[in-house]
């Protein structure tokens, strides 16, 4: 249960800021300008982050420490790759900025 726990803190969370983000772009009327400023953004993500690994480690208690620690290994990974992707595509797909 603490993975799935887990996983929706850290896809909530990231949900959450794109969607905050989002809002404060439009309320500022040009979608390349404001936002939720890049320090409070990056601490967010990485407090996102420290939660859901935490959640990841407690939930695999009844394995050894090695498969443990490659299971998280592994889940963080993906996780990381996941936030890229969501993070690009809403980048380029609300017009903010792509390459």
């Amino acid at each position: 249960m603490k993975l799935i726990l887990a996983w929706l803190v850290w896809l909530g969370g990231v949900a959450a800021l794109i969607a905050i983000d989002f809002f404060l772009r439009l309320s500022d009327g040009d979608v390349k300008t404001g936002g939720v400023p890049e320090p409070l953004g990056a601490l967010l993500l990485f407090l996102l982050g420290g939660a859901s690994l935490w959640l990841l480690y407690q939930g695999l208690r009844n394995i050894s420490i090695w498969k443990r620690l490659i299971l998280v290994g592994a889940q963080a990974a993906a996780g990381y790759l996941l936030g890229i992707v969501i993070g690009i595509n809403y980048v380029c797909r609300a017009g903010i900025d792509c390459f």
